[in-house]
């Protein structure tokens, strides 16, 4: 029990190292210290945010083998759910670097649409097409916001299919629930930097609750990792 404790103290103290060094990045994106290099800054976020999962993955099913009933099992249903929002999430950080360098965000200020338009007439202007979405900032903010829709359905489908279970893990109920809060937080917050043209305090606010998305994600993939290991160990 003291090892358990032990451990969590670690795993908590690492998860928290990895959110300063995010909230860090991010004041250091303001500030203007990064250099203005996609793919600099890409390794930078992807270079905390891998770490993030790692880690949580890790503490979570470190945690879950040591505590839960034997009654637990993994479901491949909210398995494939949570690779999928993975998939979703680690693309919309990498369009998200180009939001922030080319200053997409200032394009369209209103929302859900786009001065009254679902798919603005810029879309697709530049030619060849595929140089849009790298150059034209109304396709970076368009695929941004399509990116945090699909992130939000995503994750209100892997909560709806976690009440619907015959069987409701505790520990999966509270980390589906934080999961949602905190990408419903995300979204609110993406939401308002567009609405009140990128203020410094909600940008911050939109990457820290990425990154507390990447943890969830990681937590509870844990679980489940933990779940297949018992029946590994069972079979």
């Amino acid at each position: 029990m003291k090892d358990l404790i032990r451990d969590r103290k670690t795993h908590f103290a690492v998860l928290l190292f990895f959110g300063l060094m995010q909230l860090l990045l991010g004041l250091a994106r303001q500030l203007g210290v990064i250099p203005e290099s996609p793919s600099l800054l890409a390794l930078l976020y992807f270079g905390v945010m891998i770490p993030t999962l790692l880690i949580a993955v890790h503490a979570s099913a470190t945690s879950t083998r040591s505590t839960r009933g034997p009654t637990h099992r993994r479901n491949p249903f909210q398995i494939t759910l949570l690779m999928i929002l993975l998939l979703l999430t680690g693309t919309q950080i990498y369009w998200g670097v180009f939001t922030s360098l080319l200053d997409a965000g200032h394009v369209y200020n209103t929302f859900p649409s786009m001065y009254g338009q679902w798919i603005p007439p810029e879309l697709w202007v530049i030619d060849p097409l595929h140089r849009n979405f790298f150059e034209n900032l109304v396709t970076i903010q368009w695929m941004h916001r399509l990116f945090a829709l699909l992130i939000l359905l995503t994750v209100l489908m892997l909560w709806v299919h976690t009440f619907l279970m015959k069987q409701r893990p505790l520990i999966i109920v509270h980390l589906v629930v934080f999961l949602l809060t905190v990408t419903l937080l995300s979204y609110t917050a993406g939401a308002f930097t567009l609405i009140y043209h990128v203020p410094a305090f909600l940008t911050l606010l939109h990457q820290i609750s990425a990154q507390l998305m990447i943890t969830g994600i990681g937590l509870l993939l844990g679980v489940h990792y933990s779940g297949w290991i018992e029946e590994q160990a069972q079979s």
